[in-house]
This record gives C-alpha cells, structure tokens and sequence, in this order.
C-alpha cells in the first residue's frame, strides 16, 4: 500500500497518576528524522520509542509531543529546608542591624531563593507501560492516515500516467504518418514546379529524414519506464525515492522528444508529457 508522508494522530489515555496525551505530526522528507519531546520524567523511553518509530517508518520528518497532566495526589510535595531559610534569615537580620531602613523579606521571596524548597522525587515508572502501549496505538493511527492520503495520491498519479500513455500513443501515431506525408509533400512540390523527381535521390533523402525524426528508441524507454511506475504503484511500500527516480529519467525522454521531433501535433505531446510529469513529481514528493 503507497503512504503518505504527511498526516496526524493524536491519543488521549488515562492513568493512575494522570493524563496521557500522544500528538504526532508528520511531513515529508528526504530521510526519516525524528523528533521527540517528553516530559523531564519519562525522557527514559525516548530511545526504545525511537526504535518502534524507525520498525514502522522509513521516510518523513515526524515529531512526537507527550503531554502529561499528573493528578492531584501524583503532584510533588514540597518541603522547606530549615538550614537554608534560617541562614537566609540570619543574614537578612544582621543586613538590618547595620542599616534599620532596609526591609524584612516577605515569605514568598524567601520561598523563591533557590534551595529554600526541595521538591520531592516522584516515581513515574509505574506508567512508562502506558506511555508505550499508547504510543503504539497513536503510530498506528498515524500509519492509517498515511495510507489513506497515499491512497488518494496513487489515483491522482495514475491519471496523470494515463494521460501520458495517451500521449506517448499520439507520437508513436504521429510519427508513423510523418514520414509518408513528408514524402508526399515532397513529391507535391516537384509537381507544383514541372520537376522530374529522381525516385533513388527521393528515397535517400527520406531515410536520412526518417533518420533524424527517428524517435522510437526515446518512445521505448518512456515505455518502460510507464510500466515500471504502475509497477512500483501497484507494489506500494517506501517506494517514494524509486518514482522520484523514474520522474528523472521520463523527464530525460521528454526533453529528448521535444528536441527530435518538428512536427506541431508530436511537438504538443511532448510538451504534455512533461506538464504530466511536473503534476507527478509534485505529489511525488508526499509518497514514503
């Protein structure tokens, strides 16, 4: 199945000690980058998450964000070091005692001074299983989505190559009868002038025309290269790289007919094969 590269998920559940919400972000890139950002206590998992996010993906810049809403009875305590207020006061005392205008501290500037408080230590372990099993789900749920808008773009894709097979079909028309109206043309105008046309000399010219507009090598390639792209589209996968790839070389036989040919009819194909091929790579570059 063709992924996307681009989607969102987002998973709420609930803990013993509080909330845990998952939100996952994910657009399109050349390699797979990704990002995480945790709360201070679970900052632990952040390699085995990394580890399930690389099994399940293989291109895009993705950010994982954990949100963590403790509950109340989750919430750290906070305890007054007795040491460090007393010095402080002291301090503060003996300050006043050689200058009587200063102010006395207020409680709260005294609670701000760094070490006046110690925050105890809490044990986040117990839902380390949740943050994981979640993020399972959350990866799943972004898998989906990503194969639902790369469903949308394979259809958009294959339009486009059916216009293309169209196109390649009108040049391989074209230049089937390019060659005897050109001959025709040619006799036409000897006609026109009262010239004897030397049958030998008409051929010789014709093939070293024929030769010239010869473009049936370049509507082979284009050929193959049509087929591999259904190809790798009915395959699916992390294929994105492998028809960006393709696009180069449909892009080369492109250019290659638009150089060839000079006829009106077979120059407008080649110039809609390349539009076609322009509306490919830009949905190309959202494909895994």
């Amino acid at each position: 199945m063709l992924r996307s590269m681009t989607a969102f998920a987002r998973k709420q559940v609930e803990d013993g000690l509080g909330t845990l919400v998952w939100e996952v972000r994910s657009v399109n890139h050349r390699f797979l980058d990704l990002s995480f950002k945790l709360p201070e206590g679970f900052r632990l998992l952040e390699s085995q998450l990394r580890e399930r996010a690389a099994q399940k993906i293989q291109r895009g810049k993705v950010d994982c964000y954990l949100y963590f809403r403790p509950n109340a009875a989750a919430l750290p305590s906070l305890t007054l070091n007795p040491l460090v207020v007393q010095s402080l006061l002291n301090c503060c005392e003996q300050i006043c005692q050689q200058n009587n205008a200063l102010l006395q501290p207020s409680t709260m500037e005294i609670l701000r001074w760094p070490g006046a408080c110690q925050e105890s230590e809490t044990d986040w372990s117990p839902a380390f299983e949740n943050v994981k099993s979640s993020f399972e789900e959350v990866m799943q749920i972004l898998i989906l989505q990503r194969a639902r808008e790369g469903e949308a773009l394979r259809q958009l894709i294959e339009e486009r190559l059916e216009c293309m097979v169209e196109e390649r079909r009108k040049l391989q028309s074209a230049q089937e009868q390019n060659l005897t109206q050109k001959r025709e043309k040619w006799k036409e105008k000897f006609r026109q002038l009262a010239l004897e046309c030397d049958p030998l000399r008409l051929e010789q010219e014709m093939v070293l025309l024929a030769q010239k507009m010869d473009v049936s090598e370049e509507l082979e390639r284009l050929e193959i290269h049509l087929n591999e792209m259904y190809d790798q589209l009915r395959q699916g996968g992390a294929v994105g790289r492998r028809l960006d790839f393709l696009l180069q070389e449909l892009n080369r036989e492109a250019n290659t007919l638009s150089a060839k040919v000079n006829d009106a009819k077979m120059s407008q194909s080649a110039v809609e094969l390349k539009i076609c091929i322009e509306q490919i790579r830009e949905q190309v570059q959202n494909i895994e």
